[in-house]
């Protein structure tokens, strides 16, 4: 993986990211505008140093501790809702690559082999950017406008 992914997918993916739990869990983000740049950067570099350095099945394990752990010390979250956090993040990146890879295979005729998309740094930040970045920002705008949003600590406090 090249120096400039760091730049051009590590952090944009981690910002976008926590910009959609904050918007989607009612968590104020004037207020935490700096914390999220700095998470963005820590985050994303921790993602990217793993990407490079690190070919083990337990990099899902770390980067979701990581992930955690950064909630818990950069925003002061409880353990729970850091739990919460990381699940959510997780689970909706994983569903949005799922399901608009598999879109991409049925409307478009190409044959994804992913050896290749890998291989290829660009067409890696390509891939990402259409398959998670762009729809994970446009439905962090929808929610946004539309105000449906989910009261993490009224939740949790239950």
């Amino acid at each position: 993986m090249s120096w400039y992914s760091f730049i051009l997918l590590s952090v944009p993916e981690a910002f976008i990211l926590a910009l959609f739990l904050f918007i989607l869990f009612r968590i104020n983000v004037r207020d935490n505008t700096q914390h999220l740049i700095l998470f963005a950067v820590i985050y994303g570099g921790f993602t990217f140093l793993l990407s490079v350095y690190f070919d083990t099945s337990y990099k899902p394990f770390l980067t979701f501790t990581m992930f955690i752990l950064l909630m818990l010390l950069l925003f002061r979250f409880k353990p729970v809702q850091s739990l919460l956090l990381g699940l959510s993040a997780f689970v909706t990146l994983g569903l949005m690559e799922l399901f608009l890879t598999l879109i991409l295979i049925h409307v478009f005729p190409i044959n994804l082999n992913y050896a290749e998309i890998l291989s290829d740094p660009w067409t890696r930040i390509l891939f990402s950017y259409i398959t998670a970045l762009i729809p994970l920002l446009l439905l962090t705008m929808l929610l946004h406008k539309l105000r449906l949003k989910i009261d993490l600590f009224a939740l949790i406090s239950k």
